[in-house]
C-alpha cells in the first residue's frame, strides 16, 4: 500500500531508533527489525537465528555471503524485478502490474532474501522507518518457521531460485506458493510472522505499512521517545 513519508534528513538506524522494551520483554529476549518502507515491508532477522531453522528458509540464508543480518520480504510475481534495469521497473509497466495484482488475486507469489551489515532497507531501497521487535527466542524460533512455510518447494524439498538481482549478489528472490491479493500483501504477511512469533496485531491494524508502524510503537514504549524518529535512507 502506498505511503507517501513527509521530507526529513538521513538517518543512521543504530542513531535515530529506539529500541522498543515493553515490562513483559522476557530475558532472553532478540531484537528482529520491521522495515516500513514507502510501499512495502520487510522484516531484518539475525542470521544467527536461522542456523538451526527449518530447511527451506536455512537453504535460502547459507547460500548467502555479506552481513550478519538477514532481510525477508514478501510479494507478488514481481517483487523484487521493478528496480531500476529490472523487467517490471518502466513506470507504466509497473503500474499495469501493480494494478493487476491487487484486482486478481495470484495463486503464487515470492519471497526476497538478502544479506545486510546493518538492520536496514533492501539494497537500493528507501525506508520510512526502521522498528525493533523484541521476541523471545522461543518466539523468534516460530516467526522463522512461518518465513519457511511460505517458500515453494522443489521434488528434493529446496526452495526455488526464480530471479537473481544482478547488481545485488546478495540478494535472491524464490517462488513461495502464498496466495497474493488485496486481502493478503506483505503488511499481512508481516504480521502473519510476528504473531507467530508472539507479537499482537489485530485484524485490520495490518493493511498498510502506516497501520503496522502505528501498531507495532503502541505495542511497547520507546527507551527514548524523542529517540523514536522516522526516516528515510536514500539509495547508496
Amino acid at each position: 500500500m502506498l505511503l507517501i513519508p513527509a521530507p526529513v534528513s538521513p538517518a543512521d538506524p543504530a542513531s535515530s531508533v529506539a529500541e522498543s522494551r515493553s515490562a513483559a520483554t522476557p530475558v532472553d529476549a532478540q531484537t528482529v527489525y520491521v522495515v516500513i518502507g514507502v510501499a512495502h515491508t520487510d522484516i531484518v532477522i539475525p542470521r544467527a537465528a536461522f542456523a538451526a531453522a527449518p530447511s527451506r528458509v536455512k537453504a535460502a540464508v547459507d547460500q548467502l555471503d555479506g552481513g550478519p543480518w538477514i532481510i525477508l520480504g514478501w510479494g507478488p510475481y514481481w517483487f523484487g524485478r521493478d528496480e531500476p534495469g529490472d523487467t517490471y521497473n518502466p513506470a507504466g509497466v509497473r503500474t499495469a502490474n501493480l494494478v493487476f495484482t491487487l484486482l486478481a488475486p495470484q495463486r503464487a507469489s515470492r519471497l526476497r532474501v538478502g544479506a545486510l551489515a546493518t538492520p536496514g532497507a533492501a539494497p537500493a531501497e528507501r525506508y520510512v522507518s526502521l522498528i525493533p521487535v523484541r521476541l523471545s527466542s522461543a518466539g523468534l524460533g516460530r516467526a522463522v518457521a512461518r518465513i519457511d512455510r511460505s517458500f515453494k518447494a522443489d521434488e528434493e524439498g529446496r526452495p526455488i531460485i526464480t530471479y537473481r538481482p544482478p547488481s545485488e549478489p546478495n540478494v535472491v528472490i524464490y517462488l513461495s506458493g502464498e496466495h497474493y491479493s488485496l486481502a493478503h500483501e506483505c503488511d499481512h504477511w508481516i504480521a502473519e510472522v510476528l504473531r507467530a512469533g508472539g507479537v499482537s496485531i489485530e485484524p485490520g491494524l495490518d493493511f498498510t505499512p502506516a497501520l503496522l508502524a502505528l501498531r507495532l510503537r503502541t505495542a511497547a514504549a520507546p527507551a527514548s521517545p524523542s529517540q523514536d524518529a522516522s526516516a528515510v535512507r536514500p539509495p547508496p
